[in-house]
Formats: structure tokens, sequence, C-alpha cells
């Protein structure tokens, strides 16, 4: 049989998330203007980096949202396909949101950097 041990900190990190998930979806500005295609969690480690890659048409206005655990600072970097900083959220928070025209179909890179010297559990949201 196997031995399955909750700790105490599975339990908080759970109920974290759980928190995290329902703050989400009240987002204002983001959930209630446009439809969330992309809702991921993740844990970045301290003082390292995420990137993933999202599609956008011509014209449409494209966001990206990033919810941190407020255990570190969270900054936010967008990038279209040649390389080209396209807009950032650097203030001292764990919350980014940056939103973008779209000016050309493509695909654009976001990137989540953890400035803080612990881990730090977040969700990004982007349409």
């Amino acid at each position: 049989m196997k031995n399955h041990t909750f700790t105490l900190k599975n339990l908080v990190a759970a109920l974290l998330m759980a928190a995290m998930l329902i703050v989400s979806n009240a987002t204002p500005g983001f959930a209630d203007q446009a439809n969330v295609t992309n809702r991921s969690i993740h844990r970045l480690p301290a003082y390292s980096s995420h990137t993933f890659k999202i599609d956008s048409r011509s014209g449409e206005m494209a966001r990206a949202v990033v919810i941190g655990d407020r255990h570190s600072t969270l900054v936010l970097y967008v990038y279209d396909r040649y390389g080209n900083l396209i807009d950032s959220d650097e203030d001292a928070s764990v919350d980014c949101i940056v939103e973008w025209v779209t000016f050309r179909t493509g695909t654009f890179t976001i990137k989540v950097v953890n400035l803080g010297d612990v881990y730090n559990d977040y969700i990004l949201l982007t349409n």
C-alpha cells in the first residue's frame, strides 16, 4: 500500500492555488472585457524566468496577465517574432498586465521573470 503523506506545506500550497484561481476569475479589466483563452499555473524558481509563445491575428487586442503568489516580485515582457520588445510591466509588484494591438499576424513571446530570492507560484492568463 502506498504511503500518502500530506504535509502542512502541501496543504497551504493547494489552498493558495485555489485562492489564486478564484481571484483570477475576478481580475478587473481582463476577464470581464476579454475572453481568456489560456490559463496556466506555474512555479517559477528564484532568480529565473519562463517563456511562452502565443499567436495573435492582425488587428486584435492581445493581453497577458500574471497573478503572483505575493512571495516575490515578478516582471513581464512581450516580444514580437523578431525579438523586439513590444511592451513590459516592470513595476515592483507580483501582478503584471500587458496589452498590445497586433499589427501583423504572428507569434509573440511572453517572458515572466522572478526577481526574488524565493519561488513564486503564479497564474498566466492570455487571450
